[in-house]
């Protein structure tokens, strides 16, 4: 799993997911903890996986997004511009 690209990002970014056949899920929180932004978790096929997000919604600062996949979660810091 990779750091979400670009970062800072402005609208759309994207998350990368290497490995096996998973369900893939997305959620961001602000600093305060406060859940921002959440995708359904879907089944992908293992290979290279993108989440597209469009953070142009969101007020510009730090954000801590989290991928789960198949019930292993990774977290990272994302900046909005």
């Amino acid at each position: 799993m990779f750091q979400n690209y670009p970062n800072p990002v402005k609208e759309l970014t994207k998350v990368k997911e290497l490995g096996e056949k998973a369900s893939l899920g997305l959620k961001v929180h602000n600093l305060v903890g406060q859940l921002v932004y959440e995708t359904e978790p879907v089944m992908v096929n293992a290979g290279i996986r993108f989440i597209t997000m469009d953070a142009s919604a969101l007020d510009a600062g730090v954000y801590f997004y989290t991928v789960n996949a198949n019930g292993k979660e990774i977290t990272r810091k994302m900046i909005v511009d």
